[in-house]
């Protein structure tokens, strides 16, 4: 594995960043993080964007669809399985 993306309300994920040397793709819930962390991900090349009212009823639908569309697309493209539908 060399890029992970994250979603998260939280930043408790610090620790699998530290340990796991990868590339890092973060959504951050924009109202939870100050902007000293938001720092410590740029100061790190650690790329982030909002994704507001994270695990709520209320999320955006059309980010959910979208997000998992290319999503599917970059697992599609990742795997070759043989023989698979």
């Amino acid at each position: 594995m060399d890029s992970i993306i994250l979603a998260s309300s939280d930043s408790d994920f610090w620790s699998v960043i530290e340990d796991v040397d990868a590339n890092y793709f973060v959504l951050l819930e924009k109202t939870k993080y100050v902007s000293d962390f938001k720092s410590l991900l740029w100061n790190n090349i650690i790329f982030y964007c909002y994704l507001d009212k994270f695990m709520t009823p209320e999320k955006d639908k059309s980010f959910d669809t979208v997000f998992k569309k290319e999503l599917e697309k970059v697992i599609a493209s990742s795997f070759v399985l043989p023989n698979a539908e």
